[in-house]
């Protein structure tokens, strides 16, 4: 996974993230097999999930919500982490 960052101006950038099929199955087969082996932390402090940034950023991106505002708003993060974007990447199958 890669990102860069491309000056448009003196005033704007652009973030641009590319990704290979290959890299986002990688975490996606990691986080199954941490769960498969039942690797999913403590009784108390669950290891929810392990997610590429990228994917969150699309998700954010498809939401019309910036990366500061997910970062910070639990109530997102718990969305995200129930959602089908997040599905292959669970490691703990429990609702957040």
């Amino acid at each position: 996974m890669k990102a860069t960052i491309h000056n448009i101006d003196a005033t704007k950038d652009a973030y641009v993230y590319e990704a290979k099929v290959s890299d986002i199955k990688a975490v996606a087969d990691f986080a199954q097999d941490r769960a498969n082996a039942g690797l999913i932390g403590a009784k108390d402090f669950k290891h929810a999930a392990s997610v590429p940034a990228f994917v969150i950023h699309k998700y954010c991106d498809d939401r019309g919500i910036n990366w500061r505002e997910f970062m910070n708003n639990q109530t997102l993060v718990n969305q995200f982490l129930d959602s089908e974007y997040c599905k292959p990447f669970r490691i703990w199958q429990g609702r957040i």
